[in-house]
């Protein structure tokens, strides 16, 4: 007989909370380029000194978004700031400290 793992409160709440989380980033990311769409059409007047169509700076304007933001999140996989962020965290709450302990041992078994 096989049983079905019970689903607690907390567990109930962790996976809303993570599906918010997911969400929430979608939603800033289509904010983000909402903002910039705005921030383009604010200073239009002022682009358009350069000869550049509004099509061209809202084109030019979403690529350096978005190639900032992989440089950005490239710098932190480098420079390990996330891997920083994260051990901080782990001080701060035992159990986390323990999954990752976890995870690395398990990734030194695998490797």
């Amino acid at each position: 007989m096989t049983s079905t793992p019970r689903k607690s409160t907390k567990n109930t709440v962790a996976r809303i909370k993570a599906r918010q989380w997911r969400g929430a980033l979608w939603v800033q990311f289509i904010l983000n380029i909402g903002i910039i769409t705005a921030n383009v059409a604010l200073f239009y007047d002022w682009i358009e000194q350069f000869g550049v169509s509004l099509r061209m700076a809202l084109f030019i304007a979403v690529v350096v978004y978005l190639v900032g933001t992989v440089l950005i999140g490239y710098f932190d996989e480098v420079h390990g700031v996330w891997q920083e962020e994260q051990e901080h965290i782990a001080s701060l709450n035992p159990f986390w400290r323990d999954i990752r302990d976890g995870v690395n041992e398990l990734n030194t078994k695998l490797k």
